[in-house]
């Protein structure tokens, strides 16, 4: 859907982000063995829709961070979470590609920022794992209009 933001396209601004300040390899899908380290994987873990309006309707977007750090790494713990840490500063906000009608009907790309809420990390079995919600706001389009009744004035009587 044109300007419509998805899981996926917040999954890619993620691994923008992440990209920018680590040298890690991401992976966006689910990859058991054979991974290389230090790595990142990124989930869409669920995905909640609540209507405000009519047409008005927020979505939000339930991410995973995982990072597994180098297996010979002596300060594990420490790094985990100078690693949280970094990420909760990175990811507050991203900058999420859309497409949108310019004037010309063209579709051109823009980046609109999203804000990350309830973001909380843990360490487990020597994994960082890195909670984020994103809200999007949207605006679904009509499927079909209601017609209008007609009411005709000249015939009804006037109370008195």
């Amino acid at each position: 859907m044109n300007g419509e933001i998805t899981g996926e396209l917040i999954k890619s601004a993620i691994a923008k982000q992440i990209k920018a300040s680590h040298g890690a390899k991401i992976y966006k899908e689910q990859i058991v063995q054979n991974f290389s380290r230090p790595c990142f994987f990124i989930w869409t873990v669920s995905v909640e829709q609540r209507q405000l309006t009519r047409q008005l309707f927020e979505r939000v977007y339930m991410m995973e961070v995982r990072y597994h750090a180098q297996e010979e790494d002596t300060r594990l713990y420490e790094t985990l979470c100078e690693v949280g840490n970094k990420l909760a500063y990175k990811l507050k906000s991203i900058d999420v590609p859309i497409l949108v009608r310019s004037g010309g009907e063209e579709l051109v790309e823009q980046l609109l920022p999203v804000k990350g809420t309830e973001i909380e990390f843990k360490v487990s079995e020597d994994v960082l794992i890195f909670n984020v919600n994103y809200n999007v706001k949207m605006k679904l389009p009509t499927t079909q209009q209601i017609p209008m009744q007609t009411l005709d004035i000249h015939n009804v009587r006037r109370m008195k």
